[in-house]
């Protein structure tokens, strides 16, 4: 495993180099299988799975330097907050370099820069015609070794890395927690959720395959038993049903959950009522708040105790202290960049949530959904998790993101190019998503993906 996890790393950099939009798509099929390695560590006690993740940002920074026109960060949506937010960084990672030495400083930088990365690469590289389906054709492949591993587990009962969560064995695969297996199968829902309502829509065979492909994800993912997992789930369905008004499909599948439950998986609805007992103990009376969240709130308590007898430069702009374990993001931020570095990630976050919302309100098309699913995530997870940690979620989050907003920038570009040329105005409302996606394979919904006004107009002339 390690072997071929080194190779496909070494392949993977030098690809990226090259021709990043390849690069990224291999990037995104190699890393479940080197995060595979993390207990191998391979230069100055590093794993593999860091390397790489340090590595990607430097060749995307040396791309950037010499990119193509239409590649280049002037055309990168939000790109001043952005620019500010990175900026910050490495001001806190000089700070932490300054009081911990380098390792703590690179491993500030790179835990939060990543998340810059990913946005900027997905929509410079993908923003073209065609190159969606070949992004989302690579993470679904990317699913097959944690899906993979994760059936094999299911079918055999192999045990790689024993982890449980309140008393429940989770299946895990290879990887060092539940986080990592869960994340991977999130994303290979919703890749092979856009791949079949933007591509395959018109074949039978590649639906079902799909749905099957779905199917696959949702047990693994079921099998890590992640109150977050299950929480972002529910809003991914409610979402993308509600959003297009698909009221009989929400309905439908609120039906399936419960047949399945009442007839098929009443073990594991038990099972989850237990991950969920210290909550439901709570709501009950029976149980303190402090035990909820597996008791993370002692040690946020712990942590915001340390913080406040940190001096006013480390309260103002970040302690210099690498934070591992804080299982929350904006208290993790607050150590790394204090007051002024939460600030800065809160008006991040309300900016794109403000831009995901508008566009939601301007056109509900499937990547205006995804955005809002993929945010939601984000949020939920920054509750009880790191998700700044994970470089490979947030290539995948914010990458999507960001490829919505440019891809919905160059539509109401095109819009305005046709009112120059024929004075005929378009409303918002009929703004076409993506230049990616081929007539034939355009969702007839009443949120339409892409609106054939031009066409129609082409014809008339």
């Amino acid at each position: 495993m390690f072997t071929v996890a080194l190779a496909l790393s070494c392949v993977t950099v030098a690809v990226l180099a090259a021709y990043p939009m390849a690069g990224i798509v291999l990037l995104f099929i190699s890393k479940p299988i080197i995060d595979a390695t993390w207990g191998q560590p391979v230069v100055a006690d590093l794993p593999l799975t860091q390397v790489v993740s340090g590595l990607v940002p430097i060749v995307i920074f040396a791309r950037m330097v010499i990119a193509r026109p239409e590649e280049q960060f002037r055309h990168m949506p939000l790109r001043g907050v952005w620019a500010t937010y990175a900026m910050f960084i490495g001001f806190c990672s000089s700070i932490a370099l300054f009081h911990e030495g380098w390792s703590s400083g690179a491993n500030v930088f790179f835990r939060h820069i990543n998340g810059f990365v990913g946005f900027y690469m997905i929509q410079a590289y993908f923003h073209q015609q065609g190159r969606l389906k070949v992004l989302l054709l690579g993470l679904i492949v990317a699913g097959f070794f944690p899906i993979g591993t994760g059936l094999y587990q299911l079918a055999t009962g192999t045990t790689w890395r024993f982890q449980e969560v309140e008393g429940i064995a989770r299946n895990i695969g290879l990887y060092h927690n539940g986080v990592t297996i869960r994340l991977y199968a999130l994303q290979s829902i919703l890749a092979a959720l856009l791949y079949g309502v933007l591509y395959a829509k018109s074949g039978i065979v590649k639906q079902a395959a799909v749905w099957a492909y779905m199917a696959m994800a949702a047990a693994v993912l079921a099998k890590a038993y992640s109150k977050a997992g299950i929480l972002i789930i529910t809003l991914w369905i409610s979402s993308w049903t509600l959003l297009q008004r698909k009221f009989a499909a929400f309905a439908v599948i609120l039906g399936l959950v419960f047949i399945l439950g009442v007839s098929l998986a009443a073990a594991y609805f038990e099972s989850i009522v237990q991950i969920y007992h210290k909550e439901l103990g709570f709501f009950s009376g029976r149980e303190e708040a402090f035990r909820t969240f597996n008791g993370r709130w002692y040690g946020w308590e712990e942590m915001y105790t340390r913080w406040m007898h940190f001096d006013v430069f480390a309260k103002a702009f970040g302690s210099g202290q690498l934070t591992l374990g804080a299982h929350n993001d904006y208290l993790q931020m607050l150590f790394h960049g204090g007051i002024v570095g939460v600030l800065l990630y809160l008006v991040l976050l309300g900016t794109v949530g403000y831009r995901v919302v508008l566009n939601l309100r301007t056109c509900s098309d499937p990547l205006a959904i995804a955005a809002l699913m993929l945010f939601l995530s984000w949020i939920v997870d920054t509750i009880g998790l790191n998700p700044s940690a994970y470089p490979q979620y947030q290539w995948f989050l914010w990458g999507m993101i960001g490829l919505s907003f440019r891809l919905r920038e160059n539509e109401a570009y095109e819009a305005r190019l046709d009112v120059r040329q024929t004075g005929e105005h378009i409303p918002p409302t009929r703004y076409q998503v993506a230049p990616t996606v081929s007539a034939s394979l355009r969702p007839q919904t009443k949120f339409p993906l892409v609106s054939d006004l031009r066409g129609k107009r082409a014809e008339a002339r």
